[in-house]
Parts: structure tokens; sequence; C-alpha cells
């Protein structure tokens, strides 16, 4: 019901739901031209999030270095341990 509902009103909703625990937050400037994507692991162990989108990690710009969750360089995912954060905007077009 509720999927409907939001497809009437315009809003895009996920195909996959959410991993008990992990809370998903998008921000966007007032302009509409720039975006964060916040996602917070609070379960006791490690999940992993599919995106529509590839997206890059300000708080570990390296994937390969991130202590905290890193960006799978195959698919469109982030994969955090327990209580990780990753704050990501989307790639850059090339």
């Amino acid at each position: 019901i509720l999927r409907h509902a939001a497809t009437n009103a315009g809003i895009t909703t996920r195909e996959n739901p959410l991993p008990n625990g992990v809370e998903l937050c998008r921000r966007v400037s007032d302009d509409g031209r720039r975006s964060v994507l916040i996602v917070i692991n609070h379960s006791g162990k490690p999940e992993s999030v599919e995106l529509l989108t590839r997206y890059r990690n300000l708080l570990h710009p390296q994937a390969n270095e991130s202590p905290v969750g890193k960006l799978s360089t195959t698919a469109n995912a982030v994969t955090l341990p327990a209580d990780g954060v990753a704050v990501l905007v989307p790639e850059e077009k090339r």
C-alpha cells in the first residue's frame, strides 16, 4: 500500500529493502545539484547495501584503505561492519 501511495505521489522507493538495523538517508542541496547519501549500520554484524548507482565514500576515498566500510569495485554496493558509517557522493560520470 505504501509503495503504491509513494509512486502515486512521485516519490522514488527502493526495490530491495534495507537490512534490519541499517539506516539510509539522502540529503540534497537547496538547488538540487548536489547530494550526499549517509548509510549507518546500527546492527551488531556486518551488512551490505545494494545501491542504485556508484558512489564515492567521503570518509575513506580509497576503498581498499577503509576500515569502516568499503565500496565494491565491481557492483553498486557498500559493505559496513557493525556500527559502521559511510558518507557517499555519486561518482562523477566520465
